[in-house]
């Protein structure tokens, strides 16, 4: 998995915890699956992609409920020397009561519901 990913995540994380509106990083490609993925979800409210001289930069601004971070309880669970790979059957045994999993599968980052849907597994990413 790409390290850019995870501090991504982490920045979200620690912004979010200090009761930030807005955030802003620098662009790069693959931000774009894991934020529209974040979208969907519910956890950022929108984000915006900006150009101020020849680099590109993305405007996350977050969602908080009742002045609550959804941020707050975001764990990754991806370790290069410790893999959690979860199959298609242990999938459909799995039930998270308030947290949502999202895997890194062959099509892609995809939360629980998708995987569930789709019938694949993958490595577990995080949990948010």
């Amino acid at each position: 998995m790409n390290l850019k990913l995870v501090y991504l995540l982490l920045q979200l994380k620690n912004l979010s915890q200090i009761r930030k509106e807005f955030s802003i990083v620098k662009y790069y490609n693959i931000f774009n699956l894991i934020l529209s993925l974040l979208y969907n979800e519910g956890y950022i409210q929108s984000y915006k992609l900006l150009k101020k001289e020849k680099t590109f930069y993305i405007l996350i601004i977050f969602r908080n409920n009742y002045n609550n971070s959804l941020f707050d309880k975001l764990k990754i669970v991806f370790k290069k020397n410790k893999q959690y790979k979860i199959n298609n059957y242990k999938l459909s045994n799995l039930q998270t009561k308030n947290l949502n999993l999202f895997l890194s599968t062959n099509l892609g980052i995809l939360s629980l519901i998708q995987c569930k849907k789709y019938k694949i597994g993958g490595k577990a990413f995080f949990i948010c």
